[in-house]
């Protein structure tokens, strides 16, 4: 019998690659967007699987090709913040991944409690309604202070970053993930998640190209990286091992790389050669907390240039272990972070 994954926010950048996993896993693949979601990233996960089982030949077109209407991917498109629009989005489904989710790292607490929160719980209740047997839900490393670590556990550590309503939200989202009536995981992507179709790193990539890299601080302290295609494999283990259940994992890359060594290889591979522009960690921080109060009133619901958030990112280390991953799931992020960042920059050329 055929296993059935429903995947949330499957269009998004991370929801997109869990797709891609899962399909090739052998799963079929129940593809849950928002009413407004652009489909275009769960089109080319899609695609990708096609075409390498093609042999690397060009995906036909979908309308038309008879693999394509078999392929184990079923669309629909539903509301977490509404609950009747769920009826029936989570029958005979094995597992749920919950990667749909509002991620900024700026913005009023409203949005983010209707979302992370209640969009979590009600996913949540439909699961344990229907049966679903395992529960994989995709927080993030933010819930933590970025106090300065390397090599940390993070099932050791207290989830104590209350003033970032993106993380006070997933902080009460993950409580209520522990508190479900059914069998649940706690994946968090490493610091930084980047890969193909990633929205933040083409913003990255398009300012590296024009030669704009600053770094707050020295550029020295080091996080883990997470290339999006390992995270993916890696949900696919938190959905299929059977000690994962009621666990928490950290699914990242395990080198401690380098702020200045991530833009220094992004140079690099773009051919340029980077300006080490450093700001003070101070007065990046004082000017954030002048211009986020006064970007809510002159452009409420746009992000402002600087953030606290982002004042304080690159200063100190925020290095965790994947030791747990490893040794209870057995993965290991089958590529380097530098072949990751080479195949990231070698998609966003192509695109």
């Amino acid at each position: 019998m055929s296993r059935r994954v429903l995947i949330t926010g499957a269009h998004g950048f991370l929801g997109s690659h869990a797709v891609e996993a899962f399909l090739e896993a052998g799963w079929r693949v129940r593809a849950m967007l928002s009413p407004w979601g652009d489909p275009w990233r769960l089109d080319a996960a899609v695609d990708a699987v096609r075409a390498r089982r093609r042999g690397g030949a060009p995906a036909a077109d979908r309308a038309s090709d008879p693999e394509a209407q078999a392929h184990r991917v079923e669309r629909v498109r539903a509301d977490l913040t509404a609950p009747a629009s769920l009826a029936g989005v989570f029958d005979d489904v094995d597992v749920v991944v919950h990667a749909a989710a509002r991620v900024a790292e700026y913005g009023p607490w409203k949005p983010f409690y209707e979302t992370n929160v209640q969009g979590t719980a009600h996913a949540l209740r439909a699961g344990e309604r229907a049966g679903v047997r395992r529960f994989v839900f995709v927080s993030s490393v933010a819930i933590f202070r970025y106090r300065g670590f390397r090599d940390a556990d993070a099932r050791d550590r207290v989830r104590d970053r209350h003033d970032l309503p993106y993380a006070r939200s997933k902080i009460l989202a993950e409580d209520l993930v522990r508190a479900a009536g059914l069998e649940t995981v706690i994946a968090r992507p490493g610091l930084w998640p980047f890969g193909p179709r990633d929205p933040t790193l083409d913003r990255v990539l398009g300012a590296a190209s024009r030669g704009l890299m600053p770094i707050v601080g020295s550029g020295a302290a080091v996080i883990n990286t997470a290339y999006a295609p390992a995270l993916a494999l890696g949900l696919v283990r938190c959905a299929e091992h059977p000690d994962a259940a009621g666990r928490s994992y950290v699914l990242a890359e395990p080198d401690a790389v380098s702020w200045n060594d991530l833009f220094d290889e992004v140079a690099r591979l773009l051919g340029r050669r980077r300006a080490h522009i450093h700001l003070p960690a101070g007065a990046a921080d004082a000017v954030a907390r002048l211009v986020e109060p006064l970007w809510a009133r002159l452009a409420p619901g746009a992000e402002p240039p600087i953030t606290r958030y982002r004042a304080h990112l690159t200063v100190r280390d925020v290095h965790f272990s994947t030791e747990n991953a490893e040794r209870e799931l057995g993965h290991v992020s089958p590529v380097g972070w530098r072949q990751a960042l080479a195949e990231s920059v070698a998609s966003w050329r192509s695109r």
